[in-house]
């Protein structure tokens, strides 16, 4: 058995077992999108390395009058995030 075919077949076998990306902010992206990433970031967040990276982060003068104004503290109050691009790497 090649390896490519045999990490291929590992990774289309490990997919039940991640999260889906929820339909609602899918449909937000761009028809003609050709590359699409997600974060759950409750799930970053409870890791190790999310906490420090949470822990790294300084509502100086700036963010802190953004949330504020805003009521929203991107630390805490973000759950999901879903990022679309209509290029691909050669158009660049």
């Amino acid at each position: 058995m090649k390896p490519g075919f045999l990490a291929a077949a590992l990774c289309l076998a490990a997919i039940p077992a991640f999260p889906g990306v929820d339909p609602a902010l899918l449909q937000l992206a761009m028809p003609d999108a050709r590359a699409l990433t997600g974060i759950l970031a409750d799930h970053v967040r409870s890791s190790i390395f999310g906490q420090y990276v949470v822990s790294q982060i300084q509502a100086d003068s700036e963010l802190a009058r953004i949330m504020e104004a805003t009521g929203f503290d991107p630390r805490k109050d973000l759950h999901e995030l879903v990022a679309a691009s209509a290029s691909s790497p050669a158009d660049s």
